[in-house]
């Protein structure tokens, strides 16, 4: 079970190393609102892709035929979405990580955002079926834990990816925070995640 965990673990890093969308909401809000913040929305996306990891291990095949059926739609709501996000980064004042946060910045809207803002793209369960025949997995069989070790690596490995880049930016950048630094940071985040849903409608 161990060496499905680690599996799991390998694709739920591989999924999430692509610098996206949500690794820059990850990172800005880990340099904005702090730590916690940064780790809660690292949840909510690794939450997602529990999601399309069980439908990959599981062999739902149901369910995937219904995301690629609906995939246009689903692209185009999470799209909107991105440039909701976007427009939110770049409107918001800078503010003192060290703060008290915001009504609307609360562990609950980190949380659901990030996973609204990656179950909204079913692009990745098909990433996921892609990787899972590559390591020779395909819709799992055996024992009926089997998948769940795995779904659970998937987890652990998309939120450490995305927490551990943020904490590391953070780290680095952490001394030089002002509200200038801030200013320029939400004007970079927002206008790269305004970006990827720009090219999101072409693709």
């Amino acid at each position: 079970m161990s060496a499905l965990f680690f599996q799991g673990l390998v694709i739920g890093v591989a999924i999430s190393m692509p610098m996206g969308p949500i690794s820059i909401l990850c990172i800005q809000r880990t340099l904005s609102y702090g730590v916690k913040i940064g780790l809660i929305t690292a949840i909510g996306s690794a939450l997602a892709d529990g999601v399309y990891g069980s439908i990959a291990a599981f062999g739902l095949t149901a369910i995937a035929d219904f995301l690629s059926d609906y995939k246009m739609w689903i692209h185009i709501i999470g799209s909107l979405f991105l440039i909701y996000l976007g427009v939110m980064i770049l409107r918001s004042p800078p503010r003192n990580i060290n703060t008290e946060l915001r009504n609307d910045t609360t562990s609950m809207h980190a949380l659901v955002s990030a996973f609204f803002l990656t179950i909204t793209n079913p692009v990745t369960i098909f990433s996921f079926m892609a990787l899972f025949a590559g390591l020779g997995l395909g819709s799992m069989h055996g024992s009926k834990h089997a998948p769940i070790f795995t779904v659970l690596g998937i987890m652990t490995g998309s939120t450490l990816w995305e927490f551990l880049l943020s904490v590391s930016i953070k780290g680095v950048f952490h001394r030089h925070i002002n509200n200038t630094m801030m200013r320029i940071i939400n004007y970079i985040s927002g206008s790269t995640i305004l970006a990827f849903a720009a090219l999101s409608f072409k693709l």
